[in-house]
C-alpha cells in the first residue's frame, strides 16, 4: 500500500470559443510499445475529435516521448 495520496489533475474549463489540445502516452519498455492518444475538448470538455495509434520496437523512454509527440503534433 502507498502511504503517498494520489494526484489527479482536475480539468479547468477553457474560456468561450476556445478548445484544448491533448497528447498522452503509456509506454511499455519490456515490450518495446507505445501507445499514444490526442483529444481535442472545446470550453464544455466534449472531446470533438480524438486518435490513438501503437508503435512497436521502441526501447528507449526519450524516443517513446518524441515519436508519441511528433506523431500528436
Amino acid at each position: 500500500m502507498s502511504t503517498h495520496p494520489s494526484t489527479q489533475r482536475k480539468w479547468i474549463p477553457l474560456e468561450s470559443d476556445w478548445v484544448m489540445y491533448n497528447v498522452g502516452l503509456e509506454y511499455s519498455k519490456s515490450k518495446g510499445l507505445i501507445g499514444g492518444v490526442w483529444m481535442l475538448r472545446n470550453e464544455k470538455g466534449m472531446v470533438l475529435c480524438h486518435n490513438r495509434r501503437t508503435f512497436s520496437g521502441i526501447n528507449i523512454w526519450e524516443d517513446a516521448k518524441f515519436v508519441a509527440m511528433m506523431w500528436g503534433s
